[in-house]
């Protein structure tokens, strides 16, 4: 009735004393007072009454570590989760000898990226980034693989295999691949060369990874040259090319880790 409710907003209305207090059911079912809470706070529920609880702030920064050579990760008190981007290393072009030949370019290193929650990290986490494959020698050598690059036991990326050495048609080497990543990426492939009886022709381009490109094809020419390095990181390195003296390939580029850090 309309009485019946005038008494219960007049009960209401006896309970409040202060400015922004509000007005909650007991276990009773009686008004109560609920005074107003504090700055930065808000209205909560716990399933049977309510309650003031303070605001949280979300991620407050973050941070960058990078590692370019093999190492250790240290997880920070005050961090909520990582993620982590990391780069094989590329694979080292192929080299010539003094007879009409091309190397071929090798693999770009593969790639991931991964996102870890603090708690699924150890308080040391062992960074290994790989190194850059070896230039093919010049007797008509293959380049060399790149290395592995991980980060603990979550992650990894293998590196690319080297391009072969100067024969008439020399196969580019493979990309690397990632493992065990939310994302895993594939390096390109190094590129082919092909060499006509004057050695007209490039030697092979390296592939190129996630953050590296791989080296540029040599251009189409008789001149002899040494391969060109992978470009950072990942890259793959460069065939020789040309006729004359024995020409090396082009090291492949090393590989890195990227630790972000979310706090």
């Amino acid at each position: 009735s309309t009485a019946a409710a005038r008494t219960n907003i007049d009960a209401q209305e006896d309970v409040i004393t202060t400015q922004g207090d509000i007005v909650i059911g007991s276990a009773s079912g009686t008004a109560t007072r609920f005074g107003i809470g504090s700055t930065n706070t808000y209205l909560k529920s716990t399933g049977t009454t309510a309650t003031w609880a303070a605001v949280t702030s979300g991620l407050s920064g973050l941070t960058i570590q990078t590692f370019t050579a093999t190492g250790t990760y240290s997880k920070p008190s005050t961090v909520a989760f990582v993620t982590i981007q990391l780069v094989g290393a590329g694979g080292g072009g192929g080299g010539t000898s003094t007879s009409d030949r091309l190397g071929a370019g090798g693999g770009g290193g593969g790639g991931g990226i991964k996102r870890i929650a603090a708690g699924a990290l150890a308080a040391n986490e062992t960074v290994t980034v790989g190194a850059g494959g070896t230039a093919g020698a010049a007797a008509e050598g293959t380049g060399g693989t790149g290395g592995t690059t991980s980060f603990g036991s979550h992650c990894s990326a293998t590196g690319g295999t080297g391009g072969v050495g100067g024969t008439t048609w020399s196969a580019g080497g493979a990309g690397g691949n990632g493992s065990g990543c939310d994302v895993n990426i594939a390096g390109g492939g190094g590129g082919n060369s092909l060499a006509s009886a004057a050695a007209v022709g490039g030697g092979g381009g390296g592939g190129g990874s996630l953050l590296g490109g791989g080296a540029p094809q040599r251009p189409n020419t008789t001149a002899a040259g040494n391969g060109s390095a992978g470009g950072n990181y990942g890259g793959g390195g460069q065939g020789a090319g040309g006729s004359g003296s024995p020409q090396t390939g082009g090291a492949g580029a090393n590989g890195i880790v990227i630790v972000t850090e979310y706090q």
